[in-house]
C-alpha cells in the first residue's frame, strides 16, 4: 500500500516516531499482512457503499486518513515490539554463548525478559532455527565437551557445574548427542595423547 506524504504532514509534526517512515520519500510504502490489507480494503468498500454520493470527497478523505493513521500507529507499535523482542532474544543468545546463562533453565531465561513466553519462543526460533530449550542444551553440551578436554575437572564436577539433574542424566544426554560417553570422549581427547 502506498500513501502520499502530504496526507500526513499535520499528523507527523507531533509524531517523530513515524517521520522516519517518510524520510526521503513522498510516499509511505507499507507491507501489510493479507488480513490487514483485506480489512483496510473492506473498510474502504463499506465507506464507499455507505456514503456514495451522500458525503463530500473531503469527508471520505478524512475517514480514510483516520483509518490509515490507525494503521500507521499499529505498524509502528508492532515494529517496536518486534525489535524489542528481537533484542531480548539476541541478548539471551549472547549470554548463553558467553556462558552467563549456561546453567539456567529455559523457563528461567523466559522469566528474565518482560515479554510473553510465546512471543519470545517464536522470535528466538525465527533467529536461531531452534527452540530455546534445544539451543541451550546444545550449547551446554558443547561447553561440557570443552571442559572435558581443557580442564582436569571430573565428569561429576562438570555435571554439577552445569547443573544437570544427576550424573547419569548428564552421561545419557551427552552420549545421545555425541555418540559416546563423557568418559570415553575425555579419554580419547585428553591432552596427554
Amino acid at each position: 500500500i502506498a500513501i502520499k506524504k502530504e496526507y500526513f504532514d499535520a499528523f507527523l509534526e507531533n509524531k517523530s516516531v513515524l517521520k522516519k517512515y517518510f524520510e526521503d520519500n513522498s510516499f509511505l510504502d507499507i507491507k501489510l499482512k493479507d488480513t490487514t490489507f483485506a480489512y483496510i480494503y473492506e473498510t474502504i468498500q463499506k465507506i464507499d457503499n455507505m456514503f456514495y454520493g451522500a458525503v463530500s470527497y473531503t469527508q471520505v478523505e478524512s475517514i480514510i486518513y483516520a483509518i490509515m493513521t490507525e494503521v500507521l500507529l499499529k505498524v509502528s507499535t508492532q515494529n517496536k515490539k518486534t525489535n524489542r523482542i528481537t533484542n531480548y532474544c539476541y541478548d539471551a543468545i549472547r549470554k548463553i554463548n558467553n556462558y552467563t546463562y549456561i546453567t539456567k533453565k529455559a523457563t528461567d531465561i523466559y522469566d528474565i525478559y518482560p515479554v510473553s513466553h510465546t512471543s519470545f519462543v517464536t522470535e528466538f526460533k525465527k533467529i536461531t532455527g531452534k527452540t530455546l530449550i534445544a539451543y541451550l542444551a546444545e550449547k551446554k553440551l558443547a561447553y561440557a565437551k570443552n571442559l572435558l578436554i581443557t580442564t582436569d575437572s571430573s565428569i561429576l564436577e562438570i555435571s554439577s557445574l552445569l547443573q544437570y539433574d544427576s550424573l547419569s542424566h548428564f552421561i545419557r544426554i551427552f552420549k545421545n548427542y555425541y555418540g559416546e560417553t563423557p568418559y570415553k570422549y575425555k579419554r580419547s581427547n585428553s591432552k596427554e595423547d
